[in-house]
């Protein structure tokens, strides 16, 4: 499976995909003073309620408006 997030302004944008098929997707308030390590906790949330395991995930793309 891949993950994909996109990290804009004001919306944080996730999708799963399998086989080239997406299977799952979140939209999230991008919180600028929230921690990566928030955003990690908050994504594995978001996998393990969909029944994803994280060893599932063997690919990531990530894109983002700002460096």
């Amino acid at each position: 499976m891949l993950i994909a997030i996109d990290i804009g302004n004001t919306t944080l944008q996730i999708g799963v995909f399998n086989d080239r098929k997406i299977v799952h997707t979140w939209r999230l308030a991008t919180q600028h003073d929230r921690l990566s390590d928030e955003y990690g906790i908050f994504v594995a949330s978001l996998l393990r309620y969909e029944g994803i395991q994280i060893a599932q995930i063997d690919g990531a793309i990530i894109s983002s408006v700002v460096p």
